[in-house]
């Protein structure tokens, strides 16, 4: 999937990876995507739950091995 920006979070534990993708968020157009990956089993329910709670669309979450990684649309401002 293609995007715009990417955040490398591996080996970094909740809240840090959600603390960097909503600081890269701010600075994003509307409509752009932005890949985060991380290694921390509880990031999925985390990054769940910020983007229902920041309207951002959650487009598409992919595993591999111990490696996950989530693409985010900024959502346009109103």
């Amino acid at each position: 999937m293609k995007y715009d920006f990417i955040l490398d979070a591996q080996n970094l534990l909740c809240p840090i990876p959600i603390l960097k993708a909503k600081k890269i968020l701010k600075n994003m157009e509307g409509g752009e995507i932005l890949l985060v990956k991380t290694t921390d089993p509880s990031s999925e329910g985390d990054f769940k739950l910020f983007s229902k709670q920041t309207k951002n669309e959650l487009l598409k979450i992919e595993k591999y091995n111990d490696e996950f990684l989530f693409y985010i649309k900024k959502t346009k401002a109103l």
